[in-house]
């Protein structure tokens, strides 16, 4: 399960920088003159924060379920341990 939610939140930064470049392109060519720069950061930031979002849940999913398998796996080791004994 963690690798697939490491694989989705990489994805998600990948699509965030494609929307970034595609949507600064649309802006350069959309406008005559160069828009204002506050503008580009906000059209820029806006369209990246859905794949942002969406990847930072999914390194948390990533981290928290390697956290309960590590667990997992001390708790069996443990047990084995104990029961060989």
């Amino acid at each position: 399960m963690h690798k697939i939610s490491l694989g989705f939140g990489i994805t998600f930064v990948i699509f965030a920088a494609i929307t970034a470049i595609v949507n600064y392109l649309t802006d350069k060519v959309i406008y005559t003159t160069p828009p204002p720069l506050n503008y580009i950061v906000l059209s820029l930031t806006s369209s990246m924060i859905p794949y942002i979002a969406f990847a930072v849940v999914s390194f948390i999913v990533a981290f928290t379920t390697m956290k309960e398998v590590k667990m997992a796996d001390e708790k069996e080791t443990e047990a084995l341990s104990k029961h060989e004994a």
